[in-house]
């Protein structure tokens, strides 16, 4: 026995080995108010010295220790609704304590989790994302979504729902309900979750109880511009409207839409568009599938979509025009829409014209300034087209040259919100992008 005694006239020291941590377990994972919180232990502690083990407990109620509460049961009349209630469990084996172990349950709170669309990059603060959910006692339809009254509502609004990680780390929101409510439990629901510019989506068939963990509610899909709040549930034309109507806008700015900035970027932008596109002609309510994830599952996305100013490859002359073309070299990476933003000497050049492709045909920006010698062009997909892919030449920009130059770049920007982008699913698929040169004689 590891006891620390010492034995024989060589005074041999044993020293004693305590024993390792238990795995324990609180049930019920979800308690209501009126059940009493046991503590079980599902994995032993082990002694090396084959020591008998035994266990004390300690309860801690927020936080905080309870004092009378040693064994492993708290009995429901010492809980509240909202409670965190954690146990300590200690081995011993009659000479020395173990390592610790704990598990804590919230009373009448259901952890629920979603995932964004998109490249899912917070504000320093995390996503400020309002979540509303809904538990109806009959079956979530398209046709009743925005009629038939649920029997519970829960918001952050009110409180009853409280994000408990708005960092979208790996596109995933957590927030808690708090389902106050006995009547809730050991009943079937059907519970849809909707929040601002997403259709709603639907968990069908869950019931609630004690041994509830946890619900993931899927896939928000971006694109509802003109949401359910106003009567929409389909993500369709008007929705292409207001995001058109706000594109290249924040707040403060006129025409500043929040409904249209679907990746909460601050911005309006061709990423925003990417997600409409993508999610267009869906409907609410959308059914919550297991592994339900980001949508598009086998589309490339890495990174791999080159952007090209083609110049003339031979001297131009003073007052000549000259085309430079925006090539795009995507492979077999789809895309739904490019952004550039392009800057010219308005010494030695001036726009003519800019001519749009046939493969990229929604002109979201298409204008030039030969005073600040600023070029906007940004353009997507056509829905009837589909996502663009392969090689191909987006637009072709005329100019005349001013003045005669050894070399003058005309140049992609790359500073945000003047950033050159190429957009696929709310994800930015840009590779490299290559600026032009050219060389003007008198």
């Amino acid at each position: 026995m590891g006891d620390g005694t010492v034995y024989g006239s060589d005074q041999q020291f044993i020293a004693n080995s305590p024993p390792t941590a238990p795995v324990i377990s609180v049930t019920p994972k979800l308690p209501k108010n009126s059940d009493n919180l046991v503590a079980s232990i599902t994995t032993q502690s082990t002694d090396p010295d084959g020591d008998n083990v035994t266990y004390s407990y300690a309860w801690y109620k927020n936080d905080v220790l309870q004092e009378g509460l040693t064994t492993n049961t708290v009995n429901a009349s010492y809980t509240g609704w909202g409670e965190v209630w954690k146990v300590v469990v200690t081995p011993n084996d009659g000479y020395g304590n173990g390592p610790t172990a704990n598990d804590q349950v919230k009373v009448g709170v259901l952890p629920m989790t979603a995932t964004l669309q998109g490249d899912a990059r917070p504000p320093t603060s995390g996503y400020n994302i309002p979540f509303t959910v809904k538990l109806y006692n009959q079956a979530v339809t398209n046709l009743n979504i925005k009629t038939l009254q649920p029997s519970y509502t829960f918001s952050t609004g009110d409180g009853s729902i409280v994000v408990t990680d708005s960092s979208g780390t790996n596109h995933v929101v957590a927030f808690d309900v708090k389902m106050f409510n006995e009547s809730i439990y050991g009943n079937s629901w059907y519970i849809t979750l909707y929040s601002p510019h997403n259709l709603v989506n639907l968990q069908n068939s869950v019931t609630i109880n004690g041994d509830l963990t946890g619900l993931s509610m899927g896939t928000l899909w971006e694109g509802d511009a003109v949401d359910i709040t106003q009567g929409s549930v389909v993500i369709d034309f008007s929705d292409f409207v207001a995001f058109g109507n706000a594109y290249e806008t924040q707040s403060g700015m006129p025409n500043w839409n929040p409904n249209a900035d679907f990746d909460r970027s601050g911005w309006v932008k061709m990423a925003d568009f990417s997600l409409l596109y993508t999610n267009y002609g869906k409907t609410s309510p959308q059914t919550v599938t297991e592994g339900m994830g980001m949508g598009g599952e086998g589309l490339l996305l890495e990174g791999s979509v080159d952007l090209t100013l083609n110049g003339p490859s031979q001297p131009v002359n003073v007052n000549d025009t000259f085309e430079v073309t925006l090539d795009v070299d995507a492979g077999t990476q789809e895309l739904t829409g490019i952004e550039t933003y392009i800057s010219f000497n308005t010494t030695y050049l001036e726009v003519v014209s800019i001519t749009v492709g046939d493969t990229l045909t929604l002109a979201f920006a298409n204008s030039y300034n030969n005073t600040t010698g600023k070029i906007n062009l940004s353009l997507g997909s056509s829905f009837q087209a589909g996502p663009a892919s392969d090689s191909f030449t987006a637009a072709t920009i005329e100019f005349r040259a001013k003045a005669a130059t050894q070399s003058t770049t005309i140049s992609f920007e790359h500073d945000f919100p003047r950033e050159a982008d190429v957009v696929m699913e709310g994800s930015s698929v840009l590779g490299t992008t290559t600026d032009a040169q050219v060389q003007i004689q008198s």
